[in-house]
C-alpha cells in the first residue's frame, strides 16, 4: 500500500540480486532468478535502500543504481520495513510486511535474510503479528539482530521491549523494557551499550542518549529539542550523536554530540531544494556512513496516495572538518531511510 509507505522507512547498502513474482493458486511467492556477473570490486562506500518491496544499491555518489532483490513486488500490498546490515557487511536482515489491505487488518510480518551480492534470500521467522510492531536496530558481531517491539493493548500504555534475535531467526528473547515515554526512535551504537531516543512527553520534541548496562536501560541525558522531525543518528563506536534542526529560515542544520564532552557543534546547514516548502511536513533521515567521517541526509517529495513521476529525494553526503558535499537525486522514488557503509 502506497500510504503505509509513507510510515515505514528503510534502506542500507548491498550489491545485485533480482526477485522477481509468480502465483500459484492465487499465493504470491517470491522467486530468485539468476544473478548476473557482479562488477569489479570497488573500495568505494555502497548506498542500499528500500522503495517498496525493491531493495537498490548505488554508489556513493548516487551512480550505478542496481537492483538488489525484491518480494512479491507486484502485489501493491506488498513492502519491506526497516532493514540492517551485517556487522561484516555481508548480509542484509530486513523485515517484509503484507498488508491486510483493509482497515484494521493484521499484517503478515516476516523477519529475512539475504546475502549482499543478492543471492542466499532465506525467510528467517515468522513474526507474531496480533498487536505487535517492530523495528530493527543493529546487527551484532556475535551474529543477533537487536529490534524493539511494541506490543499495543486497547485502551492501555503501549509496552516497548528491546528484543535480540539469533540471526537464523531462532531464540528470540527479550532483553529489557524501555523507557515508557512517546519515543517514535531508537536507535543503539554497535557495542549496544548506547542508545538514542526522541521523547515526546509533554508536547515537547527532545532528543536523548543513555547507556545499556546488562538487561537495564540507564535513565536518559536530554540534548535539546529537535523540532519534531526523525533526524537523528548514533556513530557505530557510540561516541557521537548527529541531529538535526529547523531553523526559523526554514534552513537545516546539523549538529554533532561529542559524548565525552557532552556538548554540541553546528557542522553543516543545508536549504531545502524547490518543490519542498517545509520540510518538517516530509520525512527526514540522516545517517552516518559507516567507519567514516561522513553523514547522509536525504529528505523527499511524495504525493498522496499513489506517488507522481514528479516525486524524489534529495541526498547529500558531507564529510566532517571540511565541509566536503557530494548531492544528488533519486527521481520518482521517496526513500524514508538510509544506512551506508
Amino acid at each position: 500500500m502506497k500510504n503505509l509507505k509513507l510510515t515505514i522507512f528503510s534502506a542500507i547498502f548491498l550489491a545485485f540480486s533480482a526477485l522477481t513474482s509468480c502465483t500459484k493458486e492465487g499465493i504470491t511467492v517470491p522467486v530468485v532468478v539468476p544473478v548476473p556477473p557482479a562488477p569489479p570490486a570497488s573500495t568505494a562506500n555502497a548506498i542500499y535502500y528500500v522503495d517498496s518491496a525493491k531493495i537498490y544499491s548505488t554508489s556513493s555518489t548516487g551512480t550505478n543504481r542496481r537492483l538488489v532483490a525484491g518480494i512479491d513486488t507486484l502485489n501493491p500490498n506488498s513492502y519491506i520495513g526497516s532493514m540492517v546490515r551485517s556487522n561484516d557487511g555481508n548480509k542484509l536482515y530486513f523485515l517484509h510486511y503484507i498488508s491486510a489491505g483493509t482497515p484494521g487488518g493484521t499484517p503478515v510480518i516476516k523477519l529475512y535474510g539475504v546475502n549482499k551480492d543478492g543471492t542466499g534470500l532465506t525467510m528467517l521467522k515468522n513474526m507474531p503479528n496480533i498487536s505487535l510492531a517492530y523495528e530493527l536496530l543493529k546487527a551484532t558481531a556475535d551474529n543477533k539482530i537487536v529490534f524493539y517491539q511494541n506490543a499495543f493493548t486497547p485502551f492501555t500504555t503501549v509496552v516497548k521491549t528491546l528484543q535480540i534475535i539469533n540471526a537464523d531467526g531462532t531464540n528470540q528473547t527479550a532483553l529489557a523494557t524501555l523507557p515508557a515515554v512517546n519515543s517514535y526512535t531508537f536507535g543503539l551504537s554497535s557495542a549496544i551499550n548506547r542508545y538514542a531516543s526522541i521523547d515526546f512527553t509533554g508536547g515537547a520534541t527532545i532528543l536523548q542518549t543513555g547507556t545499556i548496562t546488562g538487561n537495564t536501560i540507564g535513565a536518559p541525558v536530554n540534548i535539546g529539542t529537535v523540532n519534531g522531525i526523525n533526524g537523528s543518528c548514533l556513530s557505530n563506536d557510540g561516541t557521537k550523536l548527529a541531529y538535526l534542526k529547523v531553523n526559523a529560515a526554514g534552513i537545516v542544520e546539523i549538529y554533532v554530540y561529542d559524548v565525552a564532552t557532552a556538548t554540541s557543534q553546528l557542522k553543516f546547514t543545508h536549504t531545502v531544494v524547490a518543490g519542498i516548502s517545509l520540510i518538517s511536513d516530509y520525512s527526514v533521515l540522516l545517517r552516518w556512513v559507516a567507519g567514516t567521517d561522513k553523514l547522509l541526509l536525504g529528505y523527499g517529495k511524495y504525493t498522496s496516495p499513489g506517488g507522481s513521476a514528479s516525486d524524489f529525494t534529495q541526498v547529500t553526503l558531507y564529510t566532517l572538518n571540511n565541509s566536503t558535499e557530494v548531492t544528488w537525486r533519486y527521481e520518482g522514488d521517496r526513500i524514508f531511510t538510509i544506512v551506508a557503509e
